[in-house]
């Protein structure tokens, strides 16, 4: 599976979702680029391959794997702009949207699809969004012998 074939399995999954949320359906920065460049990239992480993001290919044995890693990666980008759509309620009959329960359902499924990424190996996957991992240490509280003030 290439990038290409990677964006043919994502667009028919999540393009009603992007659309509903203003974003592109294409390989760029403004659609599908960023979970395109995370899964690869983490790809890329786990496998030590030289390479890059636009150049990679799964291997066959690693496509359900890679197409898991993808879903997560997709909802990671998805889940913050349905996270800012109000519910919206009108004083008609039958005029209620609800986009919180999208929220809510797209979250599940991420979860979901992180526990099944962990079992392919993206470990990461299920720890962090975006492909960074956050390292605190630096902020932890220390000894009260080492303490500054008091």
């Amino acid at each position: 599976m290439n990038r290409a074939d990677a964006l043919l399995y994502l667009k028919p999954r999540f393009d009603k979702l992007m659309l509903s949320v203003e974003c592109g359906v294409h390989d760029d920065i403004d659609g599908y680029g960023p979970p395109l460049d995370s899964a690869f990239q983490r790809y890329i992480s786990l496998n030590a391959l030289n390479t890059h993001v636009m150049s990679t290919t799964v291997e066959a044995d690693d496509e359900y794997g890679f197409t898991v890693l993808l879903n997560v990666c997709e909802y990671d980008l998805l889940i913050p702009f349905y996270a800012m759509q109000p519910d919206i309620s009108v004083d008609a009959p039958l005029t209620n949207v609800k986009l919180s329960q999208t929220y809510r359902a797209l979250r599940e499924l991420r979860e979901e699809a992180r526990t099944e990424a962990a079992e392919f190996g993206y470990v990461d996957a299920a720890l962090n969004s975006g492909g960074f991992v956050l390292d605190l240490a630096h902020n932890a509280i220390p000894d009260a012998e080492h303490r500054e003030f008091g």
